[in-house]
């Protein structure tokens, strides 16, 4: 203390502690840091050992055959013939004249030459801060050095299993059109839509743009089937529908569509790009429901309105294409121009729409491979990428998988919430399957057997399962 205290020009004078009442009191009122007894000493352990500095460096260097080589040629000289030079040291020839020595550690233009026993470890260090490749790389070139050095970076980078875990989303694939419709009905989208607490069926005919917007009091399936049938009533059963999950996977709507023999597509869980066009009239039908709210008018005029309207991309108003004649609205018209008239939607002017339309979304997207199946892949729940198995490719839907969760659960993705990964390995764990997983959205029907081979799911189509801690128990009667 008294050393430390030279350089100030003090006077000292000792005082006993009864008259020293502040630092008296200071000295009592001590900070109470209590040391954690349970502290994990294998984890201190492990953290010390992880960490590089100059006497490890020059200790590796030591027992490292390679550097041990470049020492004896930087202190007695290189050979005049690379030719003379072993392969690995060979490397080293055209930096012969800026490696320096210093506290036995090898440099080259101020970077470390690193051991081999060490790199690992400086890999783990220098990818600390969980940055990409480039960044990375760019940090490591400012500090050390050793052949092949970029190329390890990369591999590193990529297996980490934080990064990969946390990694963007997907960026978009080139998009895929519905196949052009031939006939008016033919080819349909339904969605459900909910607007001021209550709810609608949306149909949307892709030949001639038809839109439909039908109150419903329940979304149950038996409801959407009484509600499609009167719109099938007028235009005819169409072959095709393209939909959403719920309630149009639902067996009972399974059931009606094998019934009147309609083809049933339905789009990708979490994905609903897949199924465009629902979307898209969705996206009309609640702009109508908001002015005509707004208003205060009848949304069948709007809908009205909206039949008798002519269409750029077509040429020609939805009911002129369904009809073959305009409709007498509020405005005055001349009876020539309401008597029928056979309009035809051109399938070569819609064809040249879908390519123009996909040329310009198609700037931004990429193209992936394809998944096949076992395949150990990465699948996105929305937050993080998790890891999964692919069983098998959907034929009938584009891009779309059935992939296996690590809780066992199987459902359905499209290859934009998948890709493959080097950092994160599938395996199987089923000890969380009592609660909810991640990754599986509500209105996805995922079914899992209990013990006796029987499913029971409540009224929504969630699967029960017994707690396990009523086994003591006999509830088969």
């Amino acid at each position: 203390m008294e050393l430390k205290l030279l350089i100030y020009d003090l006077e000292i004078n000792y005082l006993p502690g009864k008259e020293m009442h502040i630092a008296d009191l200071l000295s009592r009122n001590y900070i109470n840091n209590e040391f954690d007894k349970e502290i994990n000493i294998e984890g201190v352990v492990h953290s010390i050992n992880n960490t590089i500095n100059v006497s490890k460096i020059a200790e590796a260097t030591k027992h490292d055959l390679v550097l041990v080589k470049i020492l004896e040629y930087y202190n007695e000289g290189w050979p005049k013939d690379k030719n003379k030079i072993s392969g690995d040291i060979q490397h080293y020839w055209s930096l012969r004249n800026d490696i320096v020595v210093e506290k036995g550690v090898l440099y080259v233009k101020n970077k470390i030459i690193m051991p081999y026993s060490l790199r690992r470890l400086a890999l783990q260090q220098l990818h600390e801060g969980h940055n990409g490749v480039n960044k990375t790389v760019l940090r490591a070139k400012q500090l050390v050095y050793w052949p092949g050095l970029d190329n390890e970076i990369k591999q590193y980078v990529l297996s980490c299993k934080i990064c990969d875990r946390f990694k963007n989303s997907n960026t978009k694939e080139p998009l895929q059109h519905h196949q052009v419709a031939k006939l008016p009905f033919e080819i349909i989208s339904s969605d459900i839509l909910t607007y001021g607490g209550k709810d609608y069926v949306v149909v949307f005919d892709h030949y001639s743009k038809w839109l439909e917007i039908i109150k419903i009091n329940f979304k149950t399936a038996q409801e959407v089937i009484q509600q499609l049938k009167k719109i099938f009533s007028t235009h005819g059963y169409p072959q095709t529908i393209y939909s959403d999950n719920q309630p149009y996977s639902s067996d009972v709507f399974k059931q009606f569509c094998v019934m009147y023999n309609i083809n049933l597509l339905t789009s990708s869980p979490r994905y609903p790009q897949s199924n465009g066009t629902a979307e898209r009239a969705v996206q009309t039908a609640k702009q109508m429901l908001r002015k005509a709210d707004f208003e205060k008018k009848e949304i069948l005029d709007i809908l009205l309105e909206y039949r008798c309207t002519t269409l750029p991309q077509i040429g020609a108003s939805p009911c002129e294409l369904v009809m073959s004649r305009l409709l007498r609205t509020k405005f005055p018209v001349n009876e020539n121009t309401l008597k029928p008239k056979i309009q035809v939607n051109d399938e070569n002017r819609m064809l040249n729409y879908q390519a123009n339309y996909k040329e310009y979304y198609d700037k931004r997207t990429k193209s992936k491979d394809e998944f096949n199946a076992n395949d150990d892949v990465v699948v996105n729940d929305g937050r993080v990428w998790l890891p999964c198995k692919v069983l098998s490719k959907l034929d009938n839907y584009p891009r779309s998988y059935v992939v296996k969760l690590q809780n066992g659960q199987i459902v359905r993705r499209t290859s934009y919430h998948l890709r493959h990964t080097k950092g994160q390995h599938y395996v199987e764990n089923y000890e969380d399957n009592d609660d909810i997983i991640l990754g599986v959205s509500s209105n996805e029907e995922v079914v899992s057997k209990g013990s006796n081979g029987e499913i029971t799911k409540t009224k929504v189509g969630r699967v029960v399962k017994i707690p396990t801690k009523l086994d003591i128990y006999d509830l088969s009667n």
